[in-house]
């Protein structure tokens, strides 16, 4: 964020306060020009308004707090953190859906912000859970961010630990496509056959998302978002002693929701782990009838992966 005081954005604040703006003067939804600042990590005007006797620990709508903002946006710095620390912003204040500025900065990828708070905080804030049952591993595993995965799990944070849907951080990572935060979890013990409310599993998931790919689309971003699609399954596969053909409640397993998708790519990657492509769903479908029940039906290429993995006749 922008530290230099002679910033014209900086000197225009410094001259309001001058003037007698009043630092702690809040805005509809409670927020302050504090919490603006940290939102956008402007670590001078946070030392302006800090210095003004702006309220550090400021509450706006939501229990939105200066530093669950700053550790948002942090970055790759922790300053704005540190000023508010100093100037005496809890770290283990929740917002009301359960959030603390520990949760901010493992959901925002800010290495830096999140060991100097893990420090500030008491020995559970890494294991602490939102409402809907969520750790700041939880919300690390999603962002991509493999250093503060490994913060986290320094600090104690458990790999296995279930949100209010059953899902693990491991989890996370599979649904948002994040293949270093996925090895980093793996690394430390976490299950992708770790089944979810339902049965899913993260490889159900990383299935899943490299079924629904990215809709064709060739421009840079989405080159790299399917590129982070399968290396997040291969990782997970690379690391799976068991458990390719593990089904849902419903029987759903890995092969089926590649076929329903019709994803070469994803049946592949399975073929190539041994996992077996005709096992039949609660229904009695096996992946291949899911494929021709499609709205396009199955296309060639998925037909013939799917007859290769068909066993022989006894």
């Amino acid at each position: 964020g922008c530290a230099d005081p002679r910033c014209g954005r900086t000197r225009a604040l410094s001259l309001l306060l001058d003037s007698g703006a009043a630092a702690a003067a809040a805005d509809r939804s409670g927020w302050t020009a504090l919490h603006h600042a940290a939102a956008r990590d402007r670590v001078a005007p946070i030392g302006l308004l800090l210095a003004a006797g702006a309220d550090a620990s400021a509450v706006a709508r939501g229990g939105l707090t200066p530093l669950m903002l700053a550790a948002h946006s942090a970055g790759r710095g922790a300053e704005g953190v540190k000023l508010l620390r100093a100037a005496g912003a809890r770290a283990d204040a929740t917002d009301e859906l359960g959030l603390t500025a520990v949760h901010a900065a493992a959901a925002g990828g800010a290495e830096q912000a999140l060991h100097e708070l893990l420090r500030a905080a008491p020995p559970s804030a890494a294991r602490q859970p939102d409402l809907a049952g969520r750790t700041p591993l939880h919300f690390a595993a999603a962002s991509g961010s493999a250093p503060c995965v490994k913060a986290l799990l320094a600090a104690g944070a458990a790999p296995a630990a279930a949100s209010a849907i059953g899902w693990t951080a491991l989890h996370e990572a599979a649904n948002a496509s994040q293949p270093a935060a996925a090895a980093a979890l793996l690394a430390a013990g976490a299950e992708s056959t770790a089944a979810a409310a339902g049965g899913a599993t993260p490889l159900h998931l990383a299935v899943e998302r490299v079924g629904v790919g990215v809709g064709g689309c060739r421009c840079k971003w989405c080159r790299r978002r399917r590129s982070r699609q399968l290396r997040t399954l291969r990782t997970l596969l690379s690391e799976l002693n068991g458990g390719a053909d593990q089904g849902t409640a419903a029987g759903t397993t890995p092969a089926h929701i590649a076929a329903a998708h019709d994803s070469v790519a994803a049946l592949r990657l399975l073929r190539a782990r041994r996992s077996p492509l005709w096992r039949r769903d609660a229904s009695g479908r096996t992946p291949l009838d899911v494929a021709r029940e499609a709205r396009r039906g199955a296309s060639r290429f998925v037909q013939r992966l799917l007859l290769l993995g068909q066993p022989a006749p006894t």
